[in-house]
């Protein structure tokens, strides 16, 4: 971990949250497409048309949701933490984090279960299946458009007039909170940990 020597670290999406935020919630459509697709592929092409339509389509399927879901990072420094995503760029510094919220949907919000670690250990398991909804942070932060390549992590300290920022977390990792991002915010932020 690059905590130790103050170096940014960036977090990618893992296959497991592709298929959480992105593959989970539409498999009752790929069932669908992949039992069109046999049938138009046996029409076609016979036995084998039948079994390749199918493993193409699903396979392309999964390939457009594991592009989507590694355009976001999280990176994580000695400044603060930051969202970059394709459409926009969102940080905040460690001092202005007010709380962790439960955060739903692709815009986030916060649910109204209350804040703090006590409201997201109670939220139901139902709730926290939901696809895009979890944990994160709320404060005064930063956002700007995406920047090619990464801006350095300095631009947390500008002294721009900061700006009510979600940092929407489970993009990236599910259990961020128990994983390396959740370390940093323990280490920089204990009271919220």
């Amino acid at each position: 971990m690059s905590m130790d020597d103050g170096t940014p670290e960036v977090f990618n999406a893992s296959w497991a949250q592709t298929w959480r935020n992105a593959l989970r919630p539409t498999l009752p459509t790929t069932i669908l497409v992949v039992l069109i697709s046999w049938v138009i592929g046996y029409i076609v092409g016979g036995v084998a048309g039948s079994l390749l339509l199918p493993v193409a389509l699903v396979g392309l399927i999964v390939l457009i949701a594991r592009l989507g879901t590694t355009r976001h990072r999280v990176r994580v420094s000695p400044q603060g933490i930051e969202v970059i995503g394709p459409k926009q760029h969102a940080g905040i510094r460690w001092a202005n984090i007010d709380r962790v919220a439960v955060l739903k949907g692709r815009r986030p919000r916060t649910i109204t279960v209350g804040d703090g670690a006590e409201a997201v250990a109670t939220l139901s398991a139902a709730g926290i299946a939901l696809a895009n909804t979890g944990a994160g942070l709320v404060g005064l932060g930063f956002a700007s458009k995406p920047a090619s390549p990464l801006p350095d992590p300095t631009w947390l300290l500008t002294d721009a007039q900061p700006v009510q920022v979600s940092l929407f977390l489970t993009v990236v990792d599910r259990n961020w909170q128990r994983g390396p991002i959740g370390a940093w915010l323990r280490r920089y932020r204990p009271d919220l940990g």
